[in-house]
């Protein structure tokens, strides 16, 4: 099979996952092809992120991207390759970068002069990607095509070539949790397909203690905001708190994250455009006080994602948290957000992974958007209008079932959703080692069947082999639960490196800001 790769982006470690998926491809006879930028276009997301030009940002990108794996097989993207796309098209693909750039939370963000303005900067370098990736896939022959994230503006470019041509494309990402690759068919790294399917299949499949153990071993480190192999830590300071507000009634916790990231996704999109819209009528339906709320606004908010802080969303939700006299805990405030779910009778998210957590506690959670762990059955969901019957639900609440789920959720994202879990090891968020043992032939199968396999399909006969695990989440050992070791592996290294010469980059970016941070 003749596969292309494309990083465009050098972000760590995604250029080093490519080499790796390419080499292990080669070592079965298959014949692979890159595609590179090397400073071709004139704007990009990076550039734009950073708010910095060709000359400063261009260099990095070329040395760490695919170029410093391979020198052979390489095509190049050419400024005179332009597709000539309409603007509805390139309007489509530029807007989830844009989005993202301007940290929009409203429609007006969406349409403020800063969204249009990055959207429209991008036109031209996203419609030479375009015109270049159809030139390279004709060239080459390309059977199937591997690429970085495929959201982001030019690799967005990329996967929209293949659907014109019709041919499979597989996006990559570091996982969230660490190891193992995430590897989506003809989708982009945001895509809740595969991994709703998976939740589905196994939301009442019990872990075995050794499966259960570890995943109890995740939930420990995210109490204990230990999760290292996670991209972005957050509260690490963070002090502790009771409930501040008195009075009778249910206490409500209302945990929103930013929209951004997945505003234009069509798997994302709920009926209402403003969440707030659907907070207000679920207090409304649960005959719930606002006086009994409290509204925790994510400490992301608080950080940059380049230059830009999350500024408009906090003011969104703290001007309706005012209007409705709910009391607010700023982004900024180190109050600890784990004891205020502890205290908790409700909790309200919109698809934040704090729904997860809360969860594992056997709390009640409404998650009203879509979340990576839809179908997971940890949670009550509200996306459209006719789901609001779903409330009622919330009647019968079994704290037990809820954890049980919540537990078997977090194996299944990070053992079973995620692909070669056992040869690709994060050391950080950066540095990995790979193993011998991969089979190359399940890249093939999903390009084949556009569809993911499992590498852990077993599960427990029977509820004994998470019981200790649960007693353990709900009596808070975390230090118990955190302590625990998983089996050494045996294996031989699989070797990924650098061009002779280029070996040391990667020391050398570590003194640097990753990624988006």
């Amino acid at each position: 099979m003749k596969i292309g790769f494309a990083s465009i982006y050098s972000y760590r470690p995604q250029p080093e996952h490519l080499a790796y998926l390419a080499k292990l491809l080669q070592s079965s006879g298959h014949t692979v092809k890159f595609l590179t930028c090397d400073a071709s276009v004139s704007k990009c997301y990076i550039q734009l992120l950073r708010e910095q030009g060709k000359l400063r940002e261009c260099p990095k990108c070329v040395l760490g991207g695919l170029r410093s794996y391979t020198t052979s097989g390489i095509h190049r993207i050419s400024a005179k390759s332009k597709a000539g796309l309409p603007e509805q098209v390139l309007d489509e693909l530029c807007a989830s970068s844009s989005y993202t750039l301007a940290r929009t939370e409203t429609k007006e963000d969406r349409d403020s002069q800063l969204a249009v303005t990055l959207k429209r900067s991008l036109y031209e370098p996203v419609d030479i990607l375009v015109g270049s990736t159809l030139e390279w896939i004709r060239e080459e022959g390309l059977e199937g095509i591997i690429c970085f994230n495929g959201r982001m503006d030019l690799p967005r470019g990329i996967t929209y070539a293949c659907e014109r041509l019709e041919i499979p494309y597989i996006t990559s990402e570091r996982h969230w949790l660490g190891h193992g690759l995430q590897l989506i068919p003809n989708a982009n790294c945001l895509s809740l397909k595969e991994r709703e399917r998976f939740n589905r299949e196994y939301a009442d499949k019990p872990l075995t203690n050794e499966q259960a153990s570890l995943a109890g071993k995740l939930a420990a480190q995210r109490f204990l905001r230990k999760n290292e192999l996670e991209w972005r830590l957050y509260n690490i300071t963070a002090t502790k708190t009771s409930w501040p507000i008195g009075g009778t009634g249910m206490k409500v916790l209302i945990l929103p994250s930013s929209k951004n990231e997945f505003d234009g996704h069509k798997e994302w999109t709920a009926e209402w455009d403003d969440y707030t819209i659907a907070i207000d009528h679920l207090l409304g339906i649960m005959d719930l006080s606002p006086s009994r709320c409290i509204l925790r606004c994510h400490p992301n908010w608080a950080e940059k994602i380049g230059k830009r802080d999350g500024f408009s969303s906090e003011r969104h939700y703290t001007n309706w948290a005012a209007r409705r006299n709910i009391f607010c805990i700023g982004s900024r405030e180190t109050a600890d957000t784990y004891d205020l779910i502890n205290e908790a009778d409700l909790i309200i998210v919109n698809g934040s992974t704090t729904g997860i957590e809360a969860a594992l506690l056997g709390k009640r959670v409404i998650c009203l958007g879509h979340a990576t762990y839809q179908g997971a059955g940890l949670c009550i969901q509200v996306t459209k209008s006719t789901d609001w019957n779903a409330l009622s639900q919330s009647k019968h609440h079994d704290h037990e079932l809820v954890a049980r789920r919540a537990l078997r959720h977090l194996y299944t994202e990070a053992c079973r959703f995620p692909q070669y879990v056992k040869f690709v090891r994060a050391r950080t968020t950066t540095r990995y080692n790979y193993y011998e043992g991969a089979d190359p032939e399940r890249i093939v199968k999903i390009f084949e069947s556009g569809s993911l396999t499992t590498d852990d399909s077993i599960y427990g006969a029977d509820l004994r082999g998470e019981d200790e695990v649960i007693e353990k989440i709900f009596a808070r050992k975390w230090a118990e639960l955190v302590n625990w070791r998983e089996k050494p592996m045996e294996l031989r290294r699989f070797p990924v490196n650098r061009r002779a010469g280029l070996r040391s980059l990667d020391s050398i970016r570590e003194m640097y800001s990753k990624g988006d941070k």
